[in-house]
């Protein structure tokens, strides 16, 4: 006959098996989860350090360069040229910038001419003497459109001078 008392604890037998595989499974997945958070805790810590460190290398650099830039060691005087180079260019593009904004305003008949991928040169040899592009842009435009502002002085955007020069 079929021992009922022998089932039931079969049953239990598998069932607290279960419960205890339940409970491993899930302190792994907590200790897994904590060791997670705090690799992810610790790596944003690293991100954090880094950038500390490439903005204390761009102030260090930049405090070389004040007290360094007429007089600078052998291996630096490429760069520093460079960044004197770059701050001149600053300089000249601030000043164009300025002298707009206070003309005050700009033509309403500017043209903005958007080029395409599909407007490149047609045959890779844009810039060189060669080129069929250059032919066919001078024929296209007459004109570069710039004008003048009456001003105490007129200004050039010098496409006066290419027309005489083509002439």
């Amino acid at each position: 006959m079929i021992d009922f008392e022998d089932i039931k604890q079969k049953a239990v037998d598998v069932i607290t098996v279960l419960s205890d595989k339940a409970g491993e499974v899930y302190t792994k997945a907590e200790g897994k989860t904590k060791e997670l958070a705090k690799t992810t805790q610790l790596s944003a810590e690293v991100v954090r350090e880094k950038n500390n460190i490439k903005k204390l290398t761009a102030e260090l650099g930049s405090l070389y360069y004040q007290l360094y830039k007429d007089n600078p060691t052998e291996e630096a005087a490429q760069l520093c040229a460079e960044i004197t180079a770059a701050n001149a260019n600053i300089e000249a593009l601030q000043k164009q910038i300025d002298e707009i904004k206070a003309a005050g305003k700009c033509d309403d008949d500017v043209e903005v001419e958007i080029v395409t991928e599909d407007d490149a040169c047609c045959c890779g040899e844009e810039g060189e003497e060669s080129c069929c592009c250059d032919e066919e842009k001078a024929e296209e435009s007459s004109d570069c459109g710039f004008q003048e502002e009456k001003a105490e002085e007129p200004r050039d955007c010098g496409c006066q001078e290419e027309k005489k020069d083509e002439e």
